[in-house]
């Protein structure tokens, strides 16, 4: 029996994935610092260069090596340098989160570049980062190019930890708690022609755990600014509407002021505890919106955060908005997320709806639901 309590798209989306569009603005000069390694055979491969790693990305580079000889490959002798660079270095200025380089230039030489920002590596957590790694390791190392289609499984997950940007998020191929995936997804790495697992089976019975339709307590809902730094002023208010909703009278909303600051966001949230549920079930928040003008330098996202302890305040997973929208009337738009594989360890789900704006605009939100898919 399953048990849940109460306890954004421009309309352009902003999905996080390796191989993405970085923002700008950190500087790494103080920052990067290389070493040389060495495996321990006196020589470092054929390349004539010393390896050059960064002391930040060393430990991803390890744990993939590592990886690879507990299932046979040995890498070592690969020469590769594995740098942090800022936005304005990186080769080619590709304008991606990372590159991976398998004969960097003509050189013989492999390479990876991670960019150095909040949003492609500071900011990150530990797994987020090694799915980073591991996907540029996969080019720069095994020379793996991106899978074709199709990208994911029938039950939404990738395929590969090669899924290209634009279909699958290159920072949570796989999370904490789902060490069953991790393992799939590296010994892909080594061969593409590997059995589908039982887990990427399609998920067809389903459940509707919560309708809620907004009442005027918003009963449950946490509005909350997340501002530049601590001394910027908050741009946002929150408001329960009775003047423009969808159904039951009600709508929450999100008011943006036109002095926005670029890194602000605002976004109401509401936690849900679920429990007895399969392992490697998905859950799909839909919501309905408007807004009542164009979002300056900014989107709409209902983002999906997954708990392990329903005390926590720390989440070990996001999920972002599904590109799309399905028009519900009276200048309503239907968008949704989908929380793949979710594993057994979740013991709490927070729905966020998530405003970003640096002109003056209101976004209403109606009609939210969640559904299980098993």
């Amino acid at each position: 029996m399953k048990f849940i309590k109460s306890v954004l798209i421009c309309i352009v989306i902003c999905l996080i994935i390796a191989c993405s569009k970085p923002e700008t603005g950190h500087s790494i000069s103080n920052t990067v610092e290389t070493i040389d390694y060495d495996d321990g055979d006196g020589n470092t491969g054929d390349g004539s260069e010393a390896l050059s790693i960064n002391e930040q990305l060393q430990p991803y580079y390890d744990r993939f090596i590592d990886e690879m000889l507990a299932r046979g490959e040995d890498l070592r002798d690969i020469p590769i340098s594995i740098l942090l660079v800022s936005p304005t270095e990186q080769s080619n200025n590709l304008g991606y989160c990372g590159l991976g380089y398998y004969n960097y230039d003509g050189t013989g030489n492999s390479r990876v570049e991670i960019v150095y920002n909040s949003r492609c590596w500071i900011n990150l957590t530990d797994i987020e980062k090694e799915n980073l790694m591991f996907h540029e390791f996969g080019h720069a190392l095994l020379n793996r190019p991106h899978i074709s289609s199709p990208h994911t499984f029938p039950n939404g997950s990738a395929r590969s930890i090669m899924c290209s940007s634009g279909y699958c998020s290159g920072f949570g191929i796989y999370s904490v708690h789902q060490d069953t995936q991790r393992s799939f997804y590296l010994d892909e790495l080594l061969d593409v022609n590997i059995d589908a697992p039982y887990w990427s089976a399609s998920k067809s019975s389903s459940t509707t755990l919560e309708e809620d339709d907004i009442t005027a307590s918003a009963s449950g809902w946490v509005s909350e600014s997340i501002l530049q730094d601590n001394n910027t002023s908050n741009p946002y208010s929150y408001s329960v509407s009775s003047a423009d909703y969808l159904s039951s009278s009600y709508a929450l909303a999100i008011t943006a002021t036109a002095n926005s600051q670029s890194n602000s966001y605002g976004n109401w949230y509401k936690d849900f505890v679920i429990s007895d549920f399969d392992d490697c079930s998905n859950i799909v928040a839909e919501i309905n919106f408007k807004t009542t003008a164009y979002l300056s330098n900014g989107y709409l996202n209902v983002l999906i955060d997954l708990f392990d302890d329903v005390n926590s305040e720390t989440e070990f997973h996001r999920y972002y908005t599904e590109p799309g929208t399905t028009e519900v009337g009276s200048g309503y738009y239907r968008i949704q997320t989908k929380a793949i594989c979710i594993p057994n360890e979740t013991a709490k789900i927070r729905v966020r709806l998530y405003m970003k704006s640096e002109s003056n605009a209101t976004a209403y939100f109606d009609n939210l639901r969640i559904i299980l898919f098993e």
